[in-house]
């Protein structure tokens, strides 16, 4: 798809003033902290993971469209991934809860594999047509306020409690996203995207299904019960006339042996490695599937809005004399960026390493405007080793080496390290300045 019809349709979406609303600020901030609040508020009665639920490094909601190429057009389905969101841990744990409240009704169908099971052996008579209903915009139709009382009724049926809905509807109402650096807060409808708007929108379509079915009108008036009973002793007589009987069941003593079910084996596709291992694994009974090395979709740019430093993960900052600060972060690197400019600001030379480089000398200047992201990490381990490393390959001036890595490990390193990048041009930024100039005037 042209990136120009692209954009297009994002932005006919967007201009159903119906579902979006365009903000002037980014309520990430403001969002995390109601989140944080209810989460801390019922932890202890709902038994609930502080530290798993609030996230520490929270980025706002990106919009992107997928096509449908069924359909005429190619309209796009819009997709907000919620992934580091304010609410996205929280959502997460909500569609672990309200997962069992769903898939009780007798037209339940679990996927489409479990409707092909159902349909196998069904015969259409001539006058009979199987028809499917689509619901259009399932998603940014839902009514928030009927899916939620809906909800809460079935938490009350199940003796759940009932403060799940109220964390629910933190989830279905502070939905927002970010297009092309505009933000958009979502007035009805959940988003396609979050953990939990499967489970929400199954659960209506269920009770809508349900209260459709039960007062639908059947059609009795054909099929009188005062005939039944006639009718059945004229089959009775029939069968019986034809002298056909009903086979008796044989039964056998004879133990099928058991039969193991073998996991599938997914590998990528190697020429002249992957189909010997193949080879092995079938003789074995193991079924072998194989994937691309690398697909399509990773050669394409991404259509998700990026903003910089956003991310938690490891970073370098620059200093004119050569030399790096290579540091760490489970928050986003844009707050630890600001955080070592207020200690330099504030001279807390015994606190930051920063600092007291800064105040050594006045050839110091350090690039607090144009950070470094070498690599982005939410996870704890992985983040220190990759610190470890960066301090290893750069000349720093860090006042400690990290995490003690393996002595196996150093060839490797050394292997890899990048060599110091010297520059001629005099780099200065406004926060170096001050606490040189500062520094000067106490001396």
């Amino acid at each position: 798809m042209d990136t120009s019809d692209y954009n297009f349709k994002i932005q006919q979406l967007l201009s159903d003033e119906s579902t979006y609303v365009k903000v002037k600020t980014d309520p990430t901030t403001n969002t995390l902290k109601t989140t944080s609040d209810l989460i801390k508020k019922y932890s202890e009665k709902l038994n609930l993971d502080v530290n798993s639920i609030i996230p520490t490094c929270a980025k706002p909601p990106k919009l992107y469209g997928l096509p449908k190429i069924h359909k005429p057009n190619a309209p796009l389905r819009p997709i907000v991934s919620q992934i580091d969101s304010p609410t996205y841990r929280l959502a997460q744990h909500l569609a672990k809860v309200l997962s069992p409240l769903r898939g009780h009704t007798r037209a339940h169908t679990k996927d489409s594999y479990h409707f092909v099971s159902e349909i196998k052996d069904l015969c259409l008579t001539d006058n009979e047509t199987m028809v499917s209903f689509d619901v259009q915009s399932l998603f940014t139709c839902l009514p928030v306020e009927d899916c939620i009382s809906i909800i809460t009724r079935k938490l009350e049926e199940n003796n759940m409690p009932a403060e799940y809905a109220v964390l629910l509807r933190h989830c279905l109402t502070s939905g927002y996203l970010l297009w092309k650096e505009q933000f958009y807060k979502q007035v009805d409808g959940v988003a396609m995207g979050s953990p939990v708007s499967p489970i929400v929108a199954d659960i209506f379509m269920e009770d809508f299904e349900e209260k459709a079915l039960l007062t639908a009108p059947r059609a009795r008036g054909i099929c009188d019960s005062k005939h039944l009973a006639a009718e059945l002793q004229h089959v009775k007589q029939v069968l019986h006339d034809n002298k056909l009987r009903v086979p008796r069941l044989r039964h056998s003593d004879r133990v099928k042996p058991a039969t193991v079910e073998r996991v599938p084996a997914v590998l990528p596709y190697v020429r002249g490695v992957t189909d010997k291992i193949g080879y092995i694994l079938k003789r074995a009974s193991i079924r072998t599937f194989f994937k691309p090395l690398k697909k399509i979709s990773q050669f394409l740019p991404s259509v998700k809005c990026n903003i910089p430093l956003q991310d938690a993960g490891v970073y370098k900052l620059d200093c004119e004399c050569g030399l790096s600060y290579i540091g760490q972060t489970k928050r986003s690197i844009k707050t630890r960026v600001k955080e070592h400019i207020a200690d330099v600001k504030h001279q807390r030379s015994g606190k930051s390493a920063v600092c007291d480089h800064i105040l050594d000398g006045p050839r110091h200047y350090i690039r607090f405007d144009k950070p470094q992201v070498l690599a982005k990490e939410h996870r704890f381990l992985p983040r220190m080793i990759r610190e470890a490393i960066e301090i290893k390959k750069h000349p720093n001036f860090n006042r400690e080496g990290g995490w003690v890595l393996p002595p196996a490990w150093d060839p490797v390193i050394h292997k890899i390290k990048t060599k110091p990048k010297h520059t001629t041009v005099r780099l200065q930024d406004t926060v170096s300045s001050f606490c040189v100039d500062r520094t000067k005037i106490n001396n």
